[in-house]
């Protein structure tokens, strides 16, 4: 019988694999489970007033408006109709666009600058006279009102059987060089208190007081 000679080269190779063979036997088949990846939490909203109604969102009353770009909202006609009550502003207030507290908002604007008319309503029951002069005279830097104070700081507007409670208050925003004049209104209707507030730089606003008086004339019940 003939043998047949394997070189060294090939034997060590056989027995190399050979080897690795045996090792796959012998290693235990292992499992395992893999979480699936979790996407990241979404991150909150960059802008500041996100949530806030911008046509807002405003606060009221006099509250700048807030959200840049945001989409404007229904601007309300030289004349108007709102819930109970009705108006004609004069001819050179532009309108501007309302938001969603404001019943009407306008830009008087004369030689010595431009001021805000803004319109407002809200629960008579909880919206006391003196409490809101109050609050618009802290707008403007001034101290709350004494009780002899508060006597004689109200005149009395009657047209077309409403009433109207006004001022004429001047003072200075914290921040603010110019002195800033607010004339404001306030009609107590039923369960309603309508506040009509024209503010801005003292000048342009006292340019405006009769106009601002005019357009007082001008408020009726709206017609049932």
């Amino acid at each position: 019988m003939t043998l047949l000679r394997v070189p060294p080269s090939v034997g060590a190779t056989i027995a190399a694999f050979a080897l690795t063979l045996a090792g796959c036997r012998e290693q235990p088949v292992r499992t395992y489970n893999v979480a699936k990846d979790t996407p990241p939490p979404p991150t909150a909203s960059a802008d500041p007033h996100a949530g806030h109604d911008h046509a807002a969102g405003e606060l009221p009353p006099g509250h700048p408006p807030i959200g840049g770009a945001a989409m404007a909202g229904p601007t309300a006609a030289p004349g108007s109709v709102s819930d109970s009550l009705t108006w004609a502003a004069p001819d050179h207030w532009a309108a501007k666009p309302l938001g969603a507290m404001r019943r009407g908002s306008f830009a008087p604007k004369n030689a010595a600058g431009e001021a805000d008319c803004s319109i407002f309503v809200f629960p008579a029951s909880s919206n006391p006279l003196r409490a809101n002069l109050d609050r618009w005279r802290g707008q403007i830097g001034l101290a709350r009102l004494t009780d002899e104070q508060f006597a004689t700081a109200v005149t009395t507007l009657d047209s077309d059987g409403l009433s109207f409670a006004t001022v004429d208050l001047l003072g200075k925003q914290p921040g603010v060089d110019q002195a800033t004049r607010v004339l404001g209104a306030v009609l107590y209707r039923g369960e309603e208190a309508w506040f009509f507030k024209l503010t801005g730089p003292d000048a342009a606003v006292a340019a405006e007081k009769a106009s601002f008086l005019d357009f007082l004339r001008t408020v009726r019940p709206t017609a049932p």
